[in-house]
């Protein structure tokens, strides 16, 4: 038996997906040696151990940030990318296993409803 989705449909099984898994996620400044890093947050959930699921940087972050601003081409490539959200493996693992390359773009538009913060690029 063949089923078709239209790609509308897709989206939102992914996004319902998506906010199932990480809607009670929680966002916290994220913390260097020195304190609390500019332009970046951590994602996790409740039971935070040091591990998180998601992190978002901004070009405050890599203009702040001196090992990075040392190699002016890559500084350069990460500002012109940013705000970057990373996300983990674990995480990515589980969505690719699950929709391919589809998610992406829908993690992307829900983190944007969730956090309102902006994103260029997804990794």
């Amino acid at each position: 038996m063949k089923i078709v989705i239209t790609e509308n449909k897709l989206e939102k099984a992914i996004y319902n997906y998506i906010d199932g898994q990480f809607g009670d996620v929680k966002m916290s400044k994220a913390l260097g040696n020195d304190g609390e890093l500019e332009g970046a947050y951590d994602f996790f959930h409740d039971d935070y151990d040091g591990d998180y699921l998601f992190t978002w940087t901004s070009a405050d972050y890599y203009n702040s940030n001196k090992h990075i601003l040392k190699d002016k081409e890559r500084h350069q490539r990460l500002v012109d990318k940013s705000p970057i959200l990373e996300i983990m493996t674990y995480p990515e693992r589980e969505l690719n296993d699950m929709f391919g390359n589809r998610w992406k773009p829908v993690f992307k538009q829900w983190f944007e409803d969730k956090f309102n913060l902006p994103v260029t690029t997804v990794y």
